[in-house]
């Protein structure tokens, strides 16, 4: 049982690390509009 829940928790740790990964990809992402849109 405390493998288990050893797993569980590494895993929803990898998955929260994915999407904070994805989340600052989008946000770069948004910078490099807003800096194109400054330089128009």
């Amino acid at each position: 049982m405390r493998t288990k829940q050893r797993d569980l928790t590494h895993f929803d740790f990898s998955s929260i690390v994915a999407q904070w990964l994805a989340a600052l990809r989008g946000y770069q992402m948004l910078f490099k509009w807003i800096h194109e849109f400054d330089a128009w």
